[in-house]
């Protein structure tokens, strides 16, 4: 043993080697319940009749189908792959955050959330363990869901906001031309404001917003 790393620490570092090409182990052959797992469990059932929270971890990943047909719940998998062991115990230990902060008059040694949820700027470059073979399926997944970019539309639509932009820019340059005449004929003055350099710079604008 090691200061400040228990059995569940322990059991959580040698799933996440089990992820690489290090080491293979069955999944299902070993897991241990944390805090939060333990307190899900008991919020999930009455009486598990003597049966350790290895055991209900167990079992939930043994019957899971059973249970899906049951509860009428459609589950989608990760491309066929099942729970597995240390997912189950992690459904367990989310279960208990959800119910501390969805039904607080539960009974918990725990009241709050330890952590909130912070953004990373930089985006993550995602992949699941090359071992469970689904990355190739996730990519294929994604190309069937992302459309797919018209590029000769896009142009045509680029090319009909540059044509309304430089219409629009046209009637502007109008207005001071007639403000003038309006001024005239009220007989007073008319202010200047470089209505010619302003006119240029918006002309040049009309040309740099074709974006294609």
């Amino acid at each position: 043993s090691y200061p400040l790393l228990g059995k569940f620490m322990a059991y959580q570092l040698a799933t996440d080697i089990n992820y690489s090409e290090v080491i293979n182990f069955d999944e299902n052959s070993f897991t241990i319940a944390g805090p939060g797992a333990e307190r899900g469990i008991d919020k999930c059932f009455i009486d598990t009749k003597g049966k350790s929270y290895a055991d209900v971890i167990y079992w939930m990943t043994e019957n899971q189908e059973n249970e899906f047909q049951r509860l009428g719940l459609s589950f989608q998998s990760l491309w066929g792959r099942p729970l597995q062991a240390i997912d189950c115990q992690n459904l367990f230990c989310e279960t208990d955050k959800y119910c501390r902060a969805a039904f607080p008059d539960l009974k918990s040694n725990r009241k709050k959330i330890k952590a909130k949820f912070t953004a990373t700027p930089q985006p993550i470059d995602y992949f699941y363990p090359p071992k469970w073979f689904i990355n190739d399926k996730v990519q294929e997944t994604l190309a069937q869901r992302l459309p797919t970019l018209e590029i000769p539309n896009l142009q045509d639509n680029g090319q009909q906001l540059s044509l309304e932009l430089d219409s629009l820019v046209k009637t502007t340059s109008e207005i001071p031309n007639c403000i003038s005449k309006q001024h005239k004929k009220n007989g007073q003055k008319t202010p200047l404001k470089k209505s010619s350099l302003l006119q240029n710079t918006d002309a040049a604008k009309s040309q740099q917003l074709c974006l294609f």
